[in-house]
């Protein structure tokens, strides 16, 4: 679900640029990236270095260390696939970082999906062939690549599932759901108000079944993984172009609260799950304390870290930083003009 929505608002993001400038800035996007990504992952990183340090012995330290070291560089996925790491294992020590690997995936998956997409813009704009052709085109490469992603899948879960579950490129068909969804927004965007309800219900379900149905039998990444990436792009299609009705789970504020702070979510609650079951007895007062310190952390971080940073001008080239610092001054300087004489002075 994770890649999915992630192909999806991405590609579109890279569409959209394209459509207004004619080019994709390689070094914008890399700094929105980075600035969304890197402050709050480095963050929990350290954390969790410092939390094993005071918890675990020093081999373990290490080992954690070392994992941080491979995530930060966006390539923990090949590092637990080397180990051999079994997602599903309970019993072996777990890393407080394994969950990084999905982020790595997808940052290695944006090296080099924005190039092929300026690619294939430059040539119908050389071509002068009508956009359209270049939405059938960037839908066709991102076809093929699904498809050659969904077999390798395939045979890499047969023959290596813990290999398989970590591989980016039996990863890159589920992120690559999502960019064909975007790519075809504008005709998904038609489907009837009528049926985005049942869709998205449908997608839902799907994911529920997924939840339930998936476990280490050995089908999963693939095929078993097509089952939650279908219901999220049933879900996303459904919302793709207008408001679907009928949807309260998902579009009340507290959901998309939750779906605010979801980035720090996911880099929290692994780390506080792991080093918690390490000094807690796993009862109803660890998963209060683990809920709790989820949530607080991710809240805090969202609104004091993620934020701040993304809404910075922190890479920004000198002349943007200086624009902005001058559009600063002339509104401060306009609020000083329009105060009342002796506002500054007054008491309430």
């Amino acid at each position: 679900m994770f890649f999915v929505v992630s192909g999806f608002l991405i590609t579109g993001l890279l569409l959209r640029e394209y459509d207004t400038t004619q080019t994709i800035s390689f070094a914008g996007f890399y700094r929105r990236r980075i600035r969304r990504i890197v402050p709050i992952a480095t963050l929990v990183l350290v954390m969790t270095c410092v939390a094993g340090e005071l918890v675990y012995s020093s081999s373990r330290t290490a080992s954690i260390g070392t994992d941080a070291v491979w995530a930060f560089f966006l390539a923990s996925n090949w590092r637990f696939a080397l180990e051999g790491t079994d997602y599903f294992s309970a019993d072996a020590a777990i890393s407080p970082l394994q969950h990084y690997w999905s982020l790595s995936v997808e940052e290695q998956f944006y090296f080099v999906w924005p190039a092929l997409m300026l690619s294939i813009g430059v040539l119908v704009t050389r071509r002068s062939w009508h956009g359209n052709v270049k939405r059938i085109l960037s839908a066709t490469v991102m076809g093929v690549i699904v498809a050659a992603s969904f077999v390798w899948a395939l045979h890499d879960t047969a023959t290596d599932p813990a290999w398989a579950y970590f591989s980016t490129f039996a990863r890159v068909w589920e992120l690559g759901v999502g960019a064909l969804l975007a790519i075809g927004a504008g005709w998904v965007a038609r489907l009837p108000r009528a049926a985005r309800a049942p869709l998205a219900w449908s997608g839902l379900a799907a994911i529920g079944i997924g939840a339930f149905a998936i476990s280490e039998s050995g089908s999963f990444p693939a095929p078993s993984a097509a089952i939650p990436v279908l219901g999220a792009a049933m879900v996303i299609a459904a919302g793709t172009g207008g408001a679907t009705p009928y949807l309260a789970p998902l579009t009340n504020k507290a959901s998309v609260y939750v779906g605010d702070i979801s980035y720090s979510l996911y880099l929290w609650h692994w780390p506080i799950i792991v080093i918690l079951g390490s000094i807690m007895d796993v009862d109803a007062y660890y998963y209060v304390t683990v809920l709790a310190m989820t949530f607080g952390l991710s809240v805090a971080s969202y609104h004091f870290v993620e934020n701040p940073v993304r809404r910075s001008n922190f890479l920004e080239p000198r002349a943007v930083r200086a624009e902005a610092r001058r559009k600063r001054r002339n509104q401060i300087g306009r609020k000083s003009r329009r105060r009342p004489c002796g506002t500054r002075h007054s008491v309430r």
